[in-house]
């Protein structure tokens, strides 16, 4: 048996089992990232186009990354459940708490938007700042 062919049996094989190695692998990405939102227009909701502007955000961000996305559409309060109990793997569009801080973990934030008060124009309250704020009511949403 001649040199070459020893050393080619030897690096075939090897060859040969990385190679069946690869193609039984099935690397971790490739699994589908279930996720859940809820109605939350213009951000996400189950019939506006895309899915919501939010929606189009996160899928897209996982497709172009190479994952298979699913979005499913809940009442809040199940599909945050949902994703607790790891029936799916994120949940959004949810701005920062520390009682959920303290269940799940944020991203980045993917959009921040400024908070306004509107008053009327002859309302006696001409700056936000706190102490001009005390005894009054904000109407704001949940969460």
């Amino acid at each position: 048996m001649s040199k070459q062919s020893a050393l080619t049996r030897r690096t075939k094989r090897p060859l040969l089992g990385l190679a069946l190695l690869l193609a039984c692998w099935t690397p971790g990405w490739a699994e589908e990232i279930r996720l859940v939102t809820g109605e939350f227009a213009p951000y996400s909701g189950e019939n506006l186009p895309n899915g919501g502007m939010t929606t189009e955000l996160v899928s897209g961000i996982f497709d172009r990354l190479g994952y298979s996305v699913s979005v499913a559409y809940l009442p809040w309060k199940r599909g945050y459940q949902g994703t607790r109990d790891g029936k799916f793997s994120a949940t959004f569009p949810y701005s920062f708490n520390s009682e959920r801080a303290s269940e799940m973990l944020y991203s980045a934030p993917l959009r921040s938007s400024p908070v306004y008060l509107f008053v009327h124009v002859e309302a006696p309250l001409s700056k936000a700042a706190p102490e001009n704020l005390q005894g009054l009511r904000l109407c704001t949403a949940l969460g």
